[in-house]
């Protein structure tokens, strides 16, 4: 029920016989047949692993040396990439879409409420100074581009947590 898990769970969803499907880009590309569940379990390990070494090194680049990060991004992605390809390769492909709202759901289904309330009082609060340092006028570009990124956050965790409280009616 961890933030992780939540953002790993939205590439998974069951298709219509029961099987176990895998959307290693989301909703923006095909699914994949899994063998089983330990299939499912094994690649939403490596898929939850990549994740927190992505949020390492998104860390590494804001707080310590920024010019070590974008190499590593670049090299995170190479790898992404050629594992993606390993994994499916002798996946059967599915009909079956995932849609942007399913991959909502299925991350809010698995993340914690107290996380989801952190995360959206967060970019709330980002938003709200990022609106600040605009009106004050000294910066225009940046305070946008940070407006409508976390903006995107304000509303995708407000559905969340209306789509968890949703279902515990």
């Amino acid at each position: 029920m961890g933030f992780f898990s939540g953002m790993t769970d939205a590439l998974f969803k069951e298709g219509p016989n029961g099987e176990n499907l895998f959307f290693p880009n989301g909703c923006m590309g095909s699914g994949y047949v899994l063998k089983n569940n330990a299939h499912k379990t094994k690649i939403q390990y490596s898929m939850k692993k990549w994740i927190m070494a992505m949020f390492a090194i998104i860390i590494i680049n804001s707080v310590f040396v920024k010019w070590i990060a974008y190499p590593l991004i670049a090299i995170h992605f190479i790898w992404y990439f050629f594992w993606i390809k390993e994994v499916t390769k002798e996946l059967p492909k599915s009909s079956v879409t995932l849609k942007y709202s399913e991959s909502l759901y299925l991350s809010a289904k698995s993340t914690n409420l107290v996380y989801l309330i952190l995360l959206e009082i967060l970019a709330l609060g980002v938003v709200t100074a990022s609106i600040v340092i605009l009106l004050k006028g000294k910066e225009i570009l940046i305070p946008l581009l940070i407006i409508g990124f976390f903006g995107v956050g304000v509303v995708t965790f407000g559905y969340q947590i209306y789509l968890k409280c949703l279902r515990k009616k």
